[in-house]
């Protein structure tokens, strides 16, 4: 069974700082990470070592749905931005 559907807003105060999405301890079944629409740079996923050289990254309004996760612990994901402030919205099942 499904727990609760839930939302989310990080922003990273300052670029190359990576960032835990939301604290630790988080479970979920699925999430989606949406790179809010007036970020000026970049955002990068990844652990808590990301930056910008990590990955391509998402652009503002770009996406990245993660499916089947079976109480993963979201907590774990990371961003770091390209510019002050930027950052991601989140949506997520918990588990």
């Amino acid at each position: 069974m499904a727990g609760p559907f839930a939302s989310g807003k990080k922003t990273v105060s300052s670029a190359g700082t990576a960032e835990a999405i939301i604290a630790t301890g988080t479970h979920a079944r699925s999430i989606t990470i949406i790179a809010i629409a007036a970020n000026s740079g970049q955002v990068h996923l990844g652990d808590s070592g990301v930056s910008a050289s990590t990955n391509t990254g998402l652009d503002a309004g770009e996406r990245l749905e993660i499916t089947d996760l079976n109480g993963f612990d979201i907590g774990t994901i990371f961003i770091d931005v390209g510019t002050n402030d930027d950052g991601v919205d989140f949506y997520y099942v918990a588990s």
